[in-house]
């Protein structure tokens, strides 16, 4: 038996049990609005929910950075499929396409939206005054630095430092 924390299984009852009337509310969107909002919503349940959130947005496939978000999209194309799973009549009452969460329509929404590829990581901008950008200049304690992230050393720097800490379990309640 597998008793290994896997942080994207644990978040799947927040997403589950959160994924309701709220979306009655928003009208139809792109797909990259769509992701976008995804994420966001994501970070907001990780923040309300984690002891740890910036450790276990890194074990989910997002790492915050002044301005900009890397994204793993290999572990983000899991995460926004959580969504989608089951929830398919609910989204389409709610005005959400369900063909958004399918792992080729994300991977190639993620390809429009990075400024550049970093193996498994890409890097996305947050412009100014954004909804997301609003949203993380509140929450000071999911940035992972204090600088704006513009090459590969600079995500992997990130990445390596923070695995060689050994950090507290988290949990996702």
């Amino acid at each position: 038996m597998n008793t290994s924390y896997d942080p994207i299984d644990s978040i799947r009852s927040i997403i589950e049990t959160h994924f309701n009337l709220l979306r009655r509310l928003k009208v139809r969107q792109t797909s990259k609005d769509q992701i976008t909002k995804e994420l966001l919503f994501i970070v907001q349940k990780v923040i309300e929910f984690s002891d740890n959130p910036k450790l276990t947005l890194r074990q989910l496939g997002m790492i915050i950075f002044p301005g900009c978000i890397a994204i793993h999209k290999g572990k983000i194309v899991k995460l926004l499929s959580l969504c989608k799973s089951g929830f398919n009549s609910r989204m389409m009452n709610a005005g959400w396409s369900s063909e958004v969460y399918c792992p080729t329509n994300v991977n190639k929404q993620l390809k429009k939206i990075v400024k550049e590829n970093y193996k498994y990581w890409c890097l996305k901008s947050m412009p100014q005054g954004s909804e997301f950008s609003s949203f993380v200049s509140e929450h000071c304690e999911i940035i992972s630095s204090q600088k704006y992230i513009q090459t590969e050393e600079d995500i992997f720097s990130v990445v390596f430092n923070a695995s060689q800490i050994s950090s507290p379990l988290v949990h996702i309640y």
